[in-house]
């Protein structure tokens, strides 16, 4: 992958750690979290892969957060445990844009509603748009569009092909500048992850063949509503 490409989600990053002690960015696996996360980080724990930060977190948690703020610590669900000391240093330190936690897993709801309230502001991140990957040139502003004011652009500068092309490459960073059939190789390897490793480490045992089915009755019903029946029909 060549340099940083400049992501709506800096900005946004930036806005939140401006007014609340902690950040919590969510999004799927590859949409470049962590990458983005840590432009923005002083000090980079990624829990993953980091034997000496667990162990830390286990025995002496107090010296991970004696480092320059913000910190990151990327794939925080490795270690659930450091939601509540996160949440505990926002309150005894009383900052702003001190913690910047990432992960693909989803935090309990309970632990959002409760212990999160007015200590970490939730972001959600989603591959770049056509205007982040530099295939739009962004003259119509769909926030502006919302906000009533009046759009006007000349229109794409996308052929037919080349729309069809973008939405078969997707906004994953790890594509810029990918060709095609490079692009549905990876994608399809990406799909194999999801069902045949990462859904399995969120607990009870799944059948992948049916999570695959699963997911291609959820694609062919894009843009449209489809029944939990609808759904158990095709998978079988």
């Amino acid at each position: 992958m060549g340099s940083y490409r400049e992501r709506i989600s800096d900005q946004e990053l930036e806005e939140r750690l401006g007014y609340i002690g902690a950040v919590l960015i969510e999004g799927p696996k590859a949409c470049g979290k962590t990458v983005t996360a840590t432009r923005h980080a002083k000090t980079v724990f990624r829990l993953d892969e980091d034997d000496s930060a667990r162990n830390l977190l286990r025995l002496a948690p107090e010296k991970l957060f004696e480092n320059p703020t913000p910190i990151l610590f990327d794939e925080w669900q490795v270690e659930p445990a450091i939601w509540n000391k996160v949440r505990r240093q926002v309150d005894d330190r009383d900052g702003k844009g001190l913690y910047i936690l990432t992960g693909s897993a989803t935090p309990n709801d309970d632990v959002l509603r409760h212990s999160g309230a007015g200590r970490f502001s939730v972001m959600r991140m989603r591959p770049m748009s056509l205007f982040e990957s530099g295939h739009s040139t962004g003259e119509m502003s769909l926030r502006s569009l919302m906000d009533g004011k009046k759009q006007v652009g000349l229109g794409t500068h996308l052929t037919f092909d080349e729309l069809l092309q973008r939405i078969v490459v997707g906004g994953w960073p790890e594509l810029l500048g990918a060709d095609e059939r490079s692009a549905r190789r990876w994608l399809r390897d990406y799909l194999t992850n999801i069902v045949e490793v990462d859904i399995q480490q969120l607990g009870s045992r799944r059948e992948p063949h049916n999570l695959r089915r699963l997911v291609e009755s959820l694609a062919r019903s894009v843009a449209q509503s489809v029944s939990t029946t609808k759904l158990a029909e095709d998978v079988g």
